[in-house]
């Protein structure tokens, strides 16, 4: 959870986003704890997309923090490539590099409202590339809580400071 997030982890949460860029097994960590922050399933789905579930935590000790890749290291590049291609040719679709953050904020808004669907789909047995931010991004389509980590990624990516919000609604959790 990001509430749980100090300050000095940030920069071993980026040491692991490089090591994953490039297919590395271990990453320079201060602490277990933030070891445990990097490599939990919700950071990585809301910060690295493309590795939710396919990258996990494989231990910590001294300083290093270890992963496991879940499927071939060759294909995870690719498809962690694919992934940050298409989110780039999003926002030059969506945004110019000289609006303000507001205006980054209401041109992404305006691009998931043309481009993205709402989908009404039951849930059960679907796996990570059907449903969570990565596959909302994607496949175009997702719930409120794909809608909101998506939206909230795509912000991050043009600069301006986001996070999903969650909570109940009358509809329970949303």
């Amino acid at each position: 959870r990001l509430d749980a997030c100090k300050e000095e982890w940030w920069d071993s949460f980026y040491n692991m986003c490089d090591a994953m860029r490039e297919g590395k097994d271990s990453f320079e960590c201060i602490n277990e704890e933030c070891y445990k922050f990097c490599t939990s399933e919700v950071i990585i789905g809301a910060y690295f997309p493309a590795a939710c579930t396919l990258v996990v935590g494989d231990g910590f000790k001294d300083g290093v923090g270890k992963l496991k890749y879940k499927m071939d290291k060759d294909k995870f590049l690719e498809r962690q490539q694919a992934f940050d291609k298409e989110i780039e040719r999003m926002l030059n679709e969506a945004i110019r590099t000289d609006y303000s953050e507001f205006e980054k904020v209401m041109g992404l808004y305006v691009y998931m409202c043309k481009y993205f669907r709402y989908d009404f789909e039951p849930l059960d047995g679907q796996g990570i590339d059907d449903f969570s931010d990565y596959a909302c991004l994607t496949k175009k389509n997702g719930i409120c809580c794909e809608f909101a980590g998506a939206f909230a990624y795509l912000l991050l990516q043009a600069g301006v400071d986001a996070t999903p919000f969650e909570g109940e609604g009358s509809a329970g959790y949303h």
